[in-house]
């Protein structure tokens, strides 16, 4: 039977929904491998390579300033981005350490508050060190940080004197910092100072991180329920009034870069991979629920997750533009009913299912 919009397939799965017994405790361990592996292995060393691009291409403006080298430094910025929204709902383990997720990618923001920060150091306040950028202000540090400095002021880079110079020198000492931070990902997942590849797949009483196999599927599984809160919390829900007229267009995400949607359809593929798996082995949660014989629940997920990001690719244009759109808002309406009714099944039908239990979200407004 067809369903027009995902709130109806919520609403079935919900009147199907049953508790099952716990998996055993090794089976979440192939879950937990392959989630490593194929997920975020792969997808900080994407970050680490991206962030490496983008400092690249930052040196190469900064040495000869011109149109296309500005256009290239913001391509490369588009490449970064991509590769942390395709991340940064793994908020556990390394993206905890030395606070690294808020450095990266301080967002939501106060108003104004990065621009303001960056509009002061560019205007003479001293800018830090690299060595010293692990304790400058959030602000400063990361990704939205570098999109005022390319997107709002990027201009300014290419009039020369010394305040071209000035720029630079931010650039330069922030792309070093996103680097910097990327690498320290990539290496406290593979190895490093935590080796965190090893606390999840060898948990035990020893593991200061997690005692049983259960433990660090759960820290996967919240990522994937928190990742679509985030979504409704911090980019939908904010700019969406009850009408046309209520909408709050100035607090889109990434307004000066234009990806507000975007970054909406890369976090939720990457939150459907967690599901469905990725790489060659395609082990994610869904997996456990074919094992456990509940095949309508993964058909329901599955599709969930289809439908909602066909709509939120058909959109096509940034949040901003399309809440101004009369053709468009209505799928952004959409848009935030799917992803609300999507994390409402992961919590009330696929926890349960594979024995897990969603925990507080501060950011949870259902």
């Amino acid at each position: 039977m067809r369903r027009s919009t995902i709130c109806a397939l919520a609403l079935l799965s919900l009147t199907q929904a049953g508790m099952s017994a716990e998996p055993a405790d090794t089976a979440y361990a192939a879950v937990n491998r392959d989630l490593v592996a194929g997920h975020a292995l792969l997808r900080v060393a994407a970050l680490h390579k991206a962030a490496t691009g983008l400092r690249s291409s930052a040196v190469a403006l900064c040495r000869a300033p011109s149109q296309a080298a500005l256009a290239a430094t913001k391509a490369r910025y588009h490449a970064a981005m991509d590769a942390w929204m395709g991340v940064q709902h793994l908020r556990f383990g390394p993206a905890e350490l030395f606070s690294r997720a808020d450095r990266i990618y301080f967002w939501p923001q106060a108003r104004g508050k990065i621009a303001a920060a960056v509009d002061k150091l560019l205007a003479g306040e001293e800018i830090p060190a690299p060595d010293h950028m692990t304790t400058a202000s959030a602000a400063i540090q990361g990704l939205p940080a570098l999109e005022h400095l390319l997107f709002d002021r990027g201009a300014a880079l290419l009039k020369g004197g010394a305040g071209a110079k000035r720029h630079c020198a931010l650039l330069l000492v922030v792309t070093a910092n996103v680097q910097s931070i990327a690498k320290g990902l990539t290496d406290d997942w593979s190895g490093g100072h935590v080796d965190f590849k090893r606390a999840v797949s060898q948990p035990g009483p020893d593991n200061l991180f997690y005692k049983r196999h259960q433990d660090a599927a759960l820290a996967f599984f919240q990522s994937l329920h928190d990742g679509l809160e985030a979504i409704v919390a911090t980019r939908l829900r904010p700019v969406l009034g009850a009408k046309p007229k209520d909408d709050r267009p100035r607090l889109v995400e990434a307004r000066s870069s234009g990806r507000s949607m975007r970054n909406i359809v890369v976090s939720l593929a990457a939150l459907e991979t967690l599901y469905t798996g990725q790489g060659k082995g395609k082990t994610g949660f869904g997996q456990l629920v074919v094992t456990r014989g509940d095949k309508k629940l993964d058909t329901l997920m599955r599709r969930a997750f289809t439908l909602t990001l066909a709509n939120a690719r058909s959109i096509g244009k940034p949040l901003d533009v399309a809440l101004r759109d009369k053709a468009l808002r209505p799928r952004v309406v959409k848009l935030h009913l799917q992803v609300r009714a999507l994390k409402q099944i992961v919590r009330t039908r696929l926890a349960p299912a594979i024995g897990l239990t969603v925990g507080f979200n501060a950011l949870d407004g259902d």
